[in-house]
């Protein structure tokens, strides 16, 4: 065995330059094309799916592969080693299908480029959602040949004049190929890919895996909407029916400021959206009848998330705008929030509230101890600041979420109270075992895994209802007005799955269904016994107009522009636009999408424009 080895290290120490270099590029092109043909095969999952997909898409393939040959090329001007292009080119990249592979697992969407920017959040998660797989394994082997035939290779000794050349080339050829394909107004892109910009993981398919997400990367920037300027904003505001009495806050008697409880329930969401499916017995029983006789008012909430990314719907709910302006995937408490922003705990700042955030996860998930006063809010509470808790079993229990927030309500109880609270008792995964009992049974034609997750999820459902009817019996002996809003962030990401839906037979979910899977259950109570606005399905960012005119405060000037708008559409996401009742819609009418187009003006001139709206047009 060592003879071998040192014949193999004399011919390796044997071999000339020229020999080398030849070798090194063969090697590089081979390393190229491997990972472009495992990408997609840890992609679509199935042997000859891959390959059929390869040999239908002969162009988006040979365009992958140039994409990391030009990459593999630069790494190589960089460290002039094979094995060392190896180390760091194949893990790199066949991260990029892993990773994608897992957040579908764990949530049911595709990887974005704007999921970089919560690489602690998901490395946290991890250990929690990760599934092994036998293509992981086979992807170790074929790395562990693949350094060991660089290994064969002997380095190239080039000088530093040579290195600067060869890496200066390779810089403009790949600024080049860039240019041409994604860049230029003629690109590749724009000719031959097909664009889905709603519908990411349909991009990917038809496009491939890394075309896909290198399209995305472009879509990145938060480019403002066409011909903005002073008269576009103005024309958006008459056609939005916003004049200077809108941007007037009144001031309100301290006695009739009534206190404000808002709590967004993880993954609170309606089992009964599930037509396929029967679960036994119903979650949210007990609320379904209550509301039935009146004593809590219900409506539904669109969400832009499903099975996480909470701080989208948050952030709509907060400030009152749409995560549907900004680039597709994006997560604006990560990438652009990083200065002051009007949102609720600000209003009711102003007008003499006490002001208060809670959460029981650590302040430093999603950014929330940097963002939460930055949007407002005077005080603050996380897990680091809350005591110890029962955890069911990875999560602080709802019950004691309660008993946190009416704590925290108790430190100021005579002061008129606005409180936002998010719980997290029913993150997911939904593991059989998680309680100790099982209260539920799933029947219908789906696996007996989706069976055991819907038994699962729906135990945090009824413990979310139980929560807050504890919460809501002990506001009923406050003295100052009370009102209470209980709706989710998001769906589980199991709840994608088609066959539990009849409309989405085919394996396939329809609009509708997306739909169903979007619609999140709101429940409204006061302490006055009064009957608050019954509503069919809103924008999370429409929630705020419900809740002002509930408690008979005037709206804020967004408030304002959300309710003149609700006359076209009650709302959108990124892929799901309702019609003036509440109801999804497929074809947007042109009346309809000139409101959106103004209303994406407004707040673009907010969040980053000339602020002419507020500061010229409404003085």
């Amino acid at each position: 065995m060592k003879n071998l080895f040192l014949k193999i290290k004399k011919r390796i120490n044997n071999q000339s330059k020229k020999f080398s270099i030849i070798l090194t590029a063969i090697f590089v092109i081979i390393l190229s094309l491997s990972e472009a043909v495992l990408i997609e095969w840890v992609h679509i999952g199935d042997d000859s799916l891959a390959i059929q997909w390869i040999l239908n898409n002969t162009t988006f393939f040979v365009l992958s592969f140039f994409v990391i040959f030009l990459v593999n090329s630069a790494f190589f001007a960089v460290f002039f080693r094979p094995w060392t292009v190896a180390g760091v080119s194949f893990p790199l990249f066949m991260l990029l299908p892993i990773i994608n592979e897992q957040k579908i697992i764990a949530r049911g969407e595709v990887l974005m480029p704007f999921d970089l920017f919560a690489a602690k959040e998901g490395l946290d998660m991890a250990p929690e959602y990760f599934q092994m797989s036998n293509k992981y394994i086979t992807l170790l082997i074929i790395f562990v040949l693949i350094i060991l035939a660089s290994l064969l290779i002997k380095k190239i000794k080039l000088s530093i004049r040579a290195r600067l050349i060869s890496s200066l080339l390779i810089i403009i050829i790949s600024f080049s190929a860039s240019y041409l394909t994604f860049i230029s107004d003629d690109s590749l892109e724009n000719k031959h890919f097909i664009v889905m910009v709603w519908a990411p993981g349909a991009e990917y398919s038809e496009n491939g895996l890394l075309n896909g997400f290198v399209m995305n990367i472009k879509r990145m920037k938060y480019e403002p909407p066409e011909d903005y300027d002073y008269e576009s904003v103005v024309s958006a505001a008459k056609l939005l029916n916003i004049s200077k009495e809108d941007n007037n806050v009144k001031e309100i008697p301290d006695e009739e400021k009534p206190n404000i409880i808002i709590i967004m329930a993880e993954s609170f969401w309606d089992v009964a959206q599930c037509d396929n499916i029967d679960v036994y017995p119903d979650p949210m029983a007990k609320i379904k009848k209550l509301s039935q006789e009146g004593y809590f008012t219900t409506g539904n909430a669109l969400s832009n998330a499903l099975g996480g990314g909470t701080i989208n719907p948050e952030y709509e709910f907060l400030t009152g705008k749409s995560c549907s302006f900004y680039p597709i995937g994006s997560f604006p408490f990560q990438q652009y929030l990083h200065d002051t922003q009007w949102a609720l705990p600000y209003y009711f700042s102003d007008i003499g509230y006490s002001v208060k955030g809670m959460h029981p996860n650590t302040g430093k998930f999603w950014r929330r101890d940097a963002v939460y006063p930055l949007l407002g809010f005077k005080e603050t509470f996380f897990s680091e600041d809350l005591p110890a808790a029962k955890y069911i079993p990875l999560y602080v229990s709802d019950n004691d979420f309660a008993d946190y927030l009416i704590d925290i309500f108790e430190k100021d109880p005579d002061d008129p109270t606005f409180i936002f609270g998010i719980t997290i008792q029913n993150h997911g995964p939904y593991s059989e075992g998680r309680y100790s009992e099982n209260e539920y049974e799933t029947e219908g034609n789906i696996s007996d895994e989706l069976k055991t997750q819907m038994n699962v999820f729906a135990k945090g459902v009824s413990d979310a209802q139980e929560m807050f009817l504890y919460v809501t019996d002990y506001f009923k002996n406050i003295k100052r007005p009370t009102y209470v809003y209980m709706f989710g962030d998001h769906a589980p990401g199991f709840v994608s799955d088609p066959s539990f839906y009849k409309g989405s037979s085919d394996g396939t979910l329809s609009y509708e269904d997306n739909f169903r899977i979007h619609n999140l259950p709101v429940i409204c109570w006061n302490n006055k016994g009064e009957m608050m606005e019954l509503f069919d399905t809103v924008s999370m960012f429409d929630l705020q107009t419900m809740i002002f005119n509930n408690a008979g405060l005037k709206l804020p000037i967004y408030s304002k522009i959300n309710e003149n708008a609700m006359k076209y559409t009650r709302g959108f996401t990124w892929d799901i636009t309702l019609d003036e009742n509440g109801y999804p819609i497929k074809k947007i009418p042109d009346k309809t999408q000139d409101i959106i187009d103004a209303m994406e003006i407004l707040q673009y001139d907010d969040l980053y424009g000339e602020k002419y709206l507020t500061e010229k047009y409404l003085k």
